[in-house]
């Protein structure tokens, strides 16, 4: 048995780490919150349009062929925005077609803070975006996260959406993972947890990341899922 003043030293030690410990993760929250979701440097090559009072930033290439309806294409999360289609969009515009890629709320040169980031804000911010720009009818492509909102999108909006095309995305249940829809839905809480709490219990100062980074939530995971069940 350690003798009483061993057990006194190792619990004033227990003490002072704990101490450290809440001290840094109190200093790692305030850096986080003033400097960790700073805005990204600026993209020459991006455009900013005002969709509900908000900024929404995008890329865009071709458009020679205005014969063809455009190509709205919605990137993943997490992930760099709209820059994440750069390579693929140009490749597509080179038939001649307009292809654009949106900055998702909170992510690149988008609004960093809405009231809401679910699916169907990003299906609302497609629809005022095609308003602003004047597109009638757009055919749709939803990369992983993204595909969530292309879904909706497809399904809500069937008068302004000439096709849906989802590229590895989530939200197909026949291939998503085990194919099982109550374990995705698991998967993608613990997901959630890892990427999300567990984080904001480490003093790390942004080197895991900002807040704005983090996955999406539970909910709306489980909601694509049963979009796009009741589609299949």
């Amino acid at each position: 048995m350690p003798r009483p003043q061993f057990r006194e030293e190792i619990k004033r030690w227990g003490y002072l780490i704990l101490f450290l410990y809440v001290v840094l993760v109190i200093v790692s929250q305030l850096y986080l919150h003033d400097w960790g979701d700073r805005d990204p440097p600026p993209d020459r090559d991006k455009k900013i349009v005002q969709v509900d009072g908000k900024d929404l930033a995008y890329l865009e290439w071709g458009g020679v062929d205005r014969t063809r309806a455009p190509l709205i294409l919605l990137h993943g999360s997490p992930g760099r925005g709209a820059a994440d289609w750069k390579k693929f969009g140009a490749e597509i515009a080179s038939s001649g077609r307009r292809v654009i890629a949106i900055d998702r709320w909170g992510f690149g040169h988008s609004e960093r803070k809405v009231d809401d980031y679910s699916f169907e804000a990003d299906r609302k911010a497609v629809i005022g975006f095609m308003d602003k720009l004047g597109i009638q009818k757009a055919h749709v492509g939803g990369w992983s996260y993204g595909g969530g909102p292309a879904i909706l999108l497809g399904e809500m909006n069937r008068d302004r959406i000439a096709s849906v095309s989802l590229i590895a995305a989530m939200g197909i249940q026949k291939s998503e993972g085990s194919g099982s829809h109550m374990v995705e839905h698991w998967k993608y809480s613990l997901l959630y947890v890892v990427s999300t709490w567990i984080p904001e219990a480490i003093p790390h100062f942004g080197l895991l990341g900002s807040r704005s980074a983090a996955g999406p939530s539970p909910g709306t995971s489980w909601t694509a899922t049963n979009v796009a069940s009741n589609q299949a």
